[in-house]
């Protein structure tokens, strides 16, 4: 959160308002569709519906449009807090707070075209981050380590009718059950634009298992406040020795086919030119609209089945909250759609409205006796460097090795070719 815009405004010498932020497209919201009752006719939505349908995901329909409003509200805050940090900005422009209906179909609101909430953020929330008055946090990265300290700027942007002066600010750094961390006091005079408050520096060494940590900028005479999660992982993630051994592979060789042969446990990791039906996906939503821009892997953020075990130490919500970035940032899954309803991957991206294949990121079935756990995105290289690919590593291979590792969907193995390209002319006998 230390980013903004002040490179763009170096030789500029006039006022510069920032035109029409965000726009991050959402999925649409298909059950308010009998509310088009006048002339204007939903056939856009009718069309998204009935491709829904035919790929038997209309159950999904609240879920995807629910997780990708999440992560569009989360990268709302970060478009408006970044205007707010960057100095000489003279204030900035959303296109507004609803869906837009005007050109192509633009569900960028966080309420839906009738004005009316799609409970994806409250108002009271959305004003924490947006309002004459906000407090502001500066912080290098979202995910640390346990050997490192926490540390970030505390600011204010001032942009209300008066100076405040001698102001008290409290911060706050606590885990996701409100235990306290640290708890810090600043007093300050904040004038027109944004203003330094003070410092915090937090050693993580206490944390003993990796966990999502929130910090709370609040100034309680002015009733603002404003929070940001980070995400805290231990320097060398324990794995909990199960009972099971398992094999781990990158491609479908001879290797692999004995392994699942022989019923055992497989870790497996394939890369993108070993997927025969590879389907991008990124962090960011669609912009704007997939159809309107067609050039853009078009996904609205991923759905996730948080409670899954194999998360059991990658703490998660159901959404692509910021620990995903390193991971999704520049991602590849594989479109399992033609195994059907029966096989609902443990993380999937939510594709393209206009196309809603099922563009599987991480997912689990059985061939044979064997069973497998596949993940698509990378957890493999420059491992040293990235924790959150480490932490999610560690936590797949506590799950495959333990007694909670026992995938229900059953996968023939010439369903699997039709996923994985095969490199084991051998494996044509099996």
């Amino acid at each position: 959160t230390e980013e903004d815009f002040s490179a763009g405004l170096g030789s500029i010498d006039v006022p510069v308002l920032s035109h029409e932020i965000g726009q991050h497209c959402i999925f649409p919201k298909l059950d308010r569709l009998h509310r088009y009752d006048g002339n204007l006719q939903p056939v856009n939505f009718e069309a998204v519906k009935r491709s829904v349908n035919a790929g038997n995901k209309l159950d999904l329909a609240d879920a995807f449009m629910q997780s990708s409003g999440k992560t569009a509200a989360m990268l709302y805050k970060e478009d408006i807090e970044r205007v707010l940090r960057t100095k000489g900005l003279s204030g900035f422009q959303l296109l507004g707070l609803q869906d837009f209906t005007g050109q192509n179909t633009a569900t960028v609101g966080m309420l839906d075209a009738f004005w009316e909430s799609k409970n994806i953020v409250t108002p009271q929330n959305f004003r924490e981050f947006c309002a004459p008055t906000v407090p502001l946090l500066s912080m290098k990265k979202r995910c640390w380590s346990t050997q490192e300290n926490f540390n970030a700027v505390i600011s204010v942007a001032n942009y209300g009718e008066q100076v405040m002066t001698n102001e008290t600010i409290h911060v706050t750094i606590s885990d996701t059950d409100g235990n306290e961390i640290q708890r810090k006091t600043f007093t300050g005079d904040f004038h027109f634009g944004t203003t330094k408050a003070g410092e915090v520096d937090c050693n993580l060494g206490s944390v003993d298992a990796p966990c999502k940590l929130k910090v709370t900028i609040s100034l309680p005479e002015q009733k603002l406040q404003n929070s940001w999660e980070f995400w805290c992982y231990p320097a060398k993630p324990a794995r909990e020795s199960g009972d099971n051994k398992y094999q781990l592979f990158d491609r479908a060789n001879d290797d692999f086919f004995e392994a699942v042969e022989r019923g055992e446990r497989i870790l497996f990791l394939p890369s993108r030119k070993t997927i025969r039906k590879p389907l991008q996906g990124r962090f960011a939503p669609a912009f704007w609209s997939p159809r309107h821009f067609a050039n853009q892997p078009g996904t609205h953020g991923a759905l996730i089945n948080s409670n899954h075990s194999a998360f059991a130490k990658f703490p998660t919500e159901d959404y692509t909250n910021w620990q995903w970035w390193d991971l999704t940032r520049d991602a590849v899954s594989v479109d399992t759609s033609e195994l059907g309803s029966r096989f609902q991957p443990i993380m999937q991206f939510i594709d393209r409205f206009d196309r809603n294949a099922t563009a599987s990121c991480i997912g689990e079935f059985r061939i044979g006796d064997a069973k497998i756990l596949f993940c698509t995105l990378d957890i493999e290289s420059d491992i040293e460097n990235r924790p959150v690919a480490t932490q999610l590593r560690t936590s797949f291979q506590t799950y495959i090795s333990s007694g909670r590792f026992n995938p229900e969907f059953s996968c023939g193995l010439e369903e699997f070719k039709a996923l994985f390209v095969s490199e084991s002319p051998s494996s044509q006998r099996q």
